[in-house]
């Protein structure tokens, strides 16, 4: 699984083959489960696998280049917690 993203009550979850599934709950109730699993939530509406990310981009805000050429926000409150998570 490359990401997740929420849609108020809805999680979508990318896979890594290129299909999609949509689940009805919200982003909250995996963010402990997928944790131990390597994902970073780097926005209230995205958690992103850490070996899916490429690159760090800054272009009007902070993004995350991931393996499927996607561009994921970076939340302000989230930026250092996230740069100490890909140094390790």
């Amino acid at each position: 699984m490359i990401r997740c993203e929420s849609d108020n009550n809805y999680t979508t979850f990318y896979l890594v083959g290129g299909e999609n599934l949509v689940i009805c709950k919200p982003i909250f109730f995996y963010d402990d489960l997928l944790k131990q699993y390597g994902f970073i939530r780097c926005h209230q509406s995205h958690l992103v696998n850490k070996t899916s990310i490429k690159s760090w981009k800054r272009e009007f805000g902070d993004f995350l280049l991931l393996t499927d050429g996607s561009e994921i926000p970076v939340a302000r409150s989230k930026k250092e917690e996230i740069k100490q998570l890909l140094k390790s």
